[in-house]
This record gives C-alpha cells, structure tokens and sequence, in this order.
C-alpha cells in the first residue's frame, strides 16, 4: 500500500502489521490484536489514523466482558430507554456532569459506578431515584416517566436472587 509516512513525510510503500500485544487494564493483562503500518523508508511504526481502532477500547471491551460489566452502548441504551439526558441520569446518580458521557464514549466505569448503573436501570430502582430527587426532571417528563415504571414494574417478574 501506498500512502504518505507521518514521520518522514514522504510517499511511501507500508508494510501493514499485525500482531497481539497484552494490555494492562486494572492489573489484568488483556491481549488483543493491534494493527500498525510501517514505513518502507524510515523504518517507522505508526497506527493508521483513519482505521477508528483503538487498542485501548479493545482491552476496555475485553475487560467489562469478562467482568460481566456495561458495555458503553449498554450505558447509552438503558439511559435513552427512558427518555433521560446524559445530565439527567448524572443528577439523579449523584455523580459528576461528565461522568455518564465518560462512559458512553468508552471509559472504563469503576466498580461502584458499574453498580449504580446496573441498579439505576431496572424500573423499581429508577422509579425511587426519580421520586427521592423530585426537582431533577421537569413536573411533565417525571409524571410520565413515574407512570411508565409504576406500569412496568407492575408488569415485571420478581427476580430471584
């Protein structure tokens, strides 16, 4: 393949790579495949810009996976089921502005914040957030949110632990 090296600057012929590499995620070594070029010229190694892979969120994924844990689309599903705004569901967990958006956009969620959301999302739960903090959503949206989770919850089995 032909293109323009980052490092020398010059067209060149790459050479694609690709190799496993262990990732430490939390102390864990999670190996995932990684894909480089190199320069034919300056002998230089380099991540295609445009590919979109990280190898980072690869480990992350890999990570939550084995750990049973929330994928960030997950996150992002359970939030936008109910109609929530990223600042929303942030108010109603107590947590920072960024936090959620942190985490729908690939950050790996610490142990404590993978529990709320977990809890957070199951309509018993969400329906106590939304009426323990009254003044987080406007009086119309909590009215018919509050309706929805009553109904569902209402319509849901009792999970056996």
């Amino acid at each position: 393949m032909k293109d323009i090296c980052p490092n020398c600057e010059k067209e060149t012929e790459l050479e694609l790579i690709q190799r496993l590499e262990d990732i430490k995620v939390r102390g864990e070594v999670i190996t995932v495949e990684v894909k480089y070029y190199k320069c034919k010229k300056c002998g230089e190694e380099f991540e295609d810009p445009r590919s979109g892979e990280d190898p980072l969120d690869k480990a992350y994924g890999e990570y939550r996976r084995r750990h049973g844990m929330m994928q960030p689309e997950e996150i992002l599903e359970s939030r936008k089921k109910y109609g929530l705004t990223q600042n929303e569901m942030n108010r109603l967990l107590g947590w920072g502005g960024a936090t959620l958006s942190r985490y729908e956009n690939g950050a790996l969620q610490d142990e404590t914040h993978e529990k709320a959301l977990c809890l957070a999302i199951e309509p018993r739960n969400l329906l106590k957030l939304i009426e323990g903090t009254p003044n987080v959503l406007p009086e119309e949206k909590r009215d018919r949110l509050i309706k929805k989770l009553r109904a569902a919850e209402r319509f849901s089995l009792p999970k056996i632990l």
